[in-house]
């Protein structure tokens, strides 16, 4: 049986069951790039390697200021508070003739 445990590189939290790993929403964090040339059979090939990669919590992300959640608020509006096209066009004419 494999066991799968995720851990964030900075804070150490540790998840493993599906909703905790959720919770945790580990993501990648890359600082820095190293572009490498190498010739092979008579092309030129180009990879990028991180410098510095690092598996990071949503805490920790949002604690150092990397990660943006977006509030989805917007999305909720019933179908008579969103404006129609002709709506829009319109209000734009009426803030350029003003």
């Amino acid at each position: 049986m494999k066991r799968e445990i995720a851990v964030c590189d900075r804070c150490g939290k540790s998840a493993e069951t599906p909703e905790e790993k959720k919770t945790l929403d580990l993501h990648k964090v890359i600082l820095g790039t190293q572009k490498t040339y190498n010739y092979f059979g008579g092309e030129k090939l180009y990879a990028d390697h991180a410098n510095w990669e690092k598996d990071w919590c949503l805490e920790c992300r949002k604690a150092t200021g990397l990660a943006v959640v977006m509030e989805k608020a917007g999305n909720n509006l019933p179908k008579e508070q969103v404006p129609t096209l002709e709506d829009m066009i319109r209000e734009i004419v009426r803030q350029e003739l003003t």
